[in-house]
């Protein structure tokens, strides 16, 4: 499937455009994750840190591992999941809290001081 916009070498799965993930984009991790190639390396997929959470915003995620889902709430960075994991692929010792973040084109109308709620309403 190619996406609106996109060229047509730029392609997504079913699975991948349902869960909005495009462009190969990784899972979001908890705060405090290693980087991705050291995650799933040390992650044992033993949920504590899923039962942890009480915003109950850490999923299993496609290969077992915890990804962040904010369709219900958002991480007010209690740091439960933090203490709860065992194999430090969430760290305390990491001072990066998310492994991505956000930015906006040029064309964003709040950017240009036009009040908007499209990303709010997405």
């Amino acid at each position: 499937m190619t996406l609106p916009g996109e060229s047509m070498k730029q392609s997504v799965n079913r699975m991948q455009f349902l869960r909005g993930r495009f462009n190969g984009q990784p899972a979001i991790r908890p705060p405090w994750s290693v980087a991705e190639s050291q995650f799933t390396d040390l992650c044992n997929r033993c949920d504590a840190c899923i039962s942890a959470c009480h915003a109950k915003i850490i999923r299993r995620g496609d290969a077992g591992f915890p990804e962040l889902n904010f369709s219900r709430s958002g991480c007010d960075f209690c740091r439960a999941c933090v203490q709860a994991c065992p194999t430090g692929a969430i760290s305390k010792e990491s001072d990066q809290v998310w492994s991505v973040h956000a930015s906006f084109k040029s064309s964003c109308l709040a950017e240009r001081g036009v009040i908007c709620r499209s990303c709010s309403d997405v």
